[in-house]
């Protein structure tokens, strides 16, 4: 089984949890949910796109808005 984690740095909150039974699975989730959040963060932060970044790699992802000091972090764990 695998879980994608999703926390909301600059709130110090979990943001979301996803359970999976395939590692595909749980990947395709966590790059999913990354490039919307970057989107959303572009659409409504009012922040240029220069101002704000995402990354993703084979287990985990992030966000950072430099500007609004927002930082969202994804990270996929087996259980």
């Amino acid at each position: 089984m695998f879980l994608v984690i999703c926390y909301a740095v600059h709130e110090k909150k979990l943001a979301g949890v996803y359970q999976f039974h395939s590692q595909d699975e749980a990947f395709a989730c966590m790059e999913m949910d990354v490039k919307i959040t970057y989107d959303e963060e572009i659409a409504n932060s009012g922040n240029s796109m220069d101002d704000i970044d995402f990354d993703i790699d084979e287990t985990k992802g992030i966000v950072t808005d430099h500007a609004a000091d927002c930082c969202w972090t994804w990270e996929v764990v087996e259980i």
